[in-house]
């Protein structure tokens, strides 16, 4: 049956549910048992019950609660001659195939939903695989370009040679790598060193160049210059060129002393200097200075109660200038 001219477009409309169109079939929805089949008295509340069907429909549609409309509907369409009595077994059986219809419409729409999904990821799927593809395609090298990329241990070693003057400490690793020593031992290290691949020649460069940055960094530690010798010990704060505050002073005699005295007197200028730069330079065996970073002087003695203090405390021994370690 077609569906009732006064029914508003929804998706589904419920006359079509519970098969019930009061406009074209205007008589009463009761079952007729004497006659095996549907009554066929005519009703005179068609249009009331036609607004309720378009009632519950929009109330269907946004998944609201519509027994209560079945209920006032079931009497509506049933003659009041002898079928009254079918209103609650009438609105029950509607009740159950809108219950029936919404399952099965559920059920539509999560397939239908899973459906547009797996379509989706299909697309997207697609434009990753092309996107990536586009990705390789750049990040490939081309074969020739890869082949000239690509030099001969002999050019490798050739432009290394060529380039020494300029080149950074890394590079004069490898050229002293590459020197005929070394080649030797790589020799006796790998007999197959005439036809080595591009995967064994990195782990020897990179095993060759290990010590030769250690020693670089030795050679460069080596270079610290020691200042000059003048000013003040940066522990006790006296003269360089004067005795510690831990030198015992009973130990020189009075007799040195005076016949330093009488020496600084009696001798002539020329003299005196000679001899103050004797001192001097004696005086050089009671200091000493750092030698892993600034080059600072002090007195032996003073750097001597400095080691034990840091040791006495768990410290670890650093020049008392720039906290490098002491060594």
């Amino acid at each position: 049956m077609s569906r009732p001219s006064t029914a508003k477009s929804t998706r589904y409309h419920l006359a079509e549910i519970i098969d019930l169109f009061p406009d074209e079939e205007p008589w009463c929805a009761g079952f007729a048992p004497s006659q095996g089949r549907r009554c066929r008295r005519r009703i005179h509340a068609s249009d009331r019950s036609t607004a309720l069907l378009d009632l519950a429909s929009e109330e269907l549609e946004t998944g609201g609660y519509i027994d209560e409309f079945l209920d006032d509907l079931a009497p509506l369409v049933l003659c009041t001659a002898n079928h009254q009595s079918q209103t609650d077994s009438l609105a029950a059986s509607w009740k159950s195939q809108v219950q029936t219809f919404q399952t099965a419409q559920a059920t539509q729409d999560q397939t239908a939903e899973r459906d547009r999904v797996r379509e989706r990821m299909t697309a997207v799927s697609k434009e990753v695989h092309v996107d990536t593809s586009s990705l390789r395609s750049l990040r490939r090298p081309d074969s020739s370009t890869a082949g000239m990329a690509a030099p001969t241990p002999r050019s490798a070693a050739t432009t290394t040679t060529s380039s020494s003057s300029s080149a950074t400490p890394r590079r004069r690793v490898r050229q002293n790598a590459s020197t005929p020593a070394h080649h030797s031992t790589l020799i006796h290290a790998s007999p197959t060193v005439g036809v080595e691949t591009e995967s064994s020649r990195r782990p020897r460069i990179a095993v060759a160049s290990t010590p030769d940055r250690s020693g670089l960094a030795d050679h460069a530690r080596n270079f610290v210059a020691r200042r000059c010798v003048e000013g003040e010990c940066a522990i006790c704060v006296l003269s360089l060129f004067d005795p510690g505050p831990c030198v015992e002073n009973s130990k020189m005699s009075d007799k040195e002393k005076n016949r330093g005295k009488i020496q600084h007197k009696e001798d002539i200028p020329s003299t005196a200097s000679s001899n103050r730069t004797f001192r001097e330079c004696d005086k050089l065996k009671d200091l000493v200075w750092c030698k892993r970073r600034c080059g600072s002087n002090f007195h032996k003695s003073c750097i001597d109660q400095w080691i034990a203090a840091c040791r006495l405390a768990s410290r670890s021994t650093t020049c008392p200038t720039c906290r490098s370690l002491w060594g």
